[in-house]
């Protein structure tokens, strides 16, 4: 009973943190300093409700980010590396890769094994890592705290899952896509098809 209160309270609180991100305009992040540490900054608009054209802000842009809070849980390095580049070449898009306090050098082996250009993202507080992400048109990640948030954004998302259940641990939402391995081994998921699912959201077209 104290379990299911206490989750319901977080819930709440995350619900309330969503609201309050959809109103924060882009002047507000601003002033926090943040957008000056981010490329291109000046083609991203804020808003979780607010979406721009990809003509007004020049550019496609996809949030990439490998981590999660257990290492069975995540895809390997080179197939991000894999998608990521793949997904560059054949639709043009920008590629930002985002990390937690436990997975920086994860994203940076991702970063690393790349052959194109991508944006690694520095460490961010929880209000910005969501504004930034909320700018973004689709977003891959494991079974992780950013997947839940990025499904809650309502930003087109792909969950990779593995060793976890989808259907008691997947984030929610009509624009989430579940990627789920076969076997329960996550690295058996094929960049192919988490390619061909991304696709469509990232076309300049």
């Amino acid at each position: 009973m104290i379990t299911a209160v206490c989750v319901a309270a977080v819930f709440i609180k995350f619900v309330i943190f969503i609201d309050r991100l959809k109103s924060q305009s882009l002047a507000d992040v601003n002033r926090q300093g943040f957008y000056s540490n981010i490329r291109c900054h000046q083609r991203l608009r804020l808003a979780a409700g607010y979406r721009a054209s990809s003509s007004s802000i020049g550019g496609i842009f996809d949030r990439i980010h490998p981590g999660s809070g257990g290492k069975n849980k995540c895809w390997s390095p080179n197939h991000f590396a894999n998608t990521a580049d793949t997904l560059i070449r054949q639709t043009g898009c920008q590629v930002c890769l985002s990390s937690g306090p436990a997975d920086g050098p994860l994203a940076e082996e991702v970063s690393h094994l790349m052959t194109e250009n991508a944006t690694l993202l520095p460490q961010l507080p929880l209000r910005q890592f969501a504004s930034f992400m909320a700018t973004c048109n689709a977003y891959l990640g494991n079974d992780s705290g950013p997947t839940h948030l990025s499904a809650a954004l309502g930003l087109p998302t792909v969950a990779l899952f593995g060793p976890t259940n989808p259907h008691i641990w997947s984030p929610r939402g009509p624009k989430v896509h579940i990627v789920a391995s076969p076997d329960t081994h996550i690295n058996n998921i094929s960049p192919t098809y988490v390619i061909k699912t991304l696709t469509p959201f990232l076309s300049q077209s």
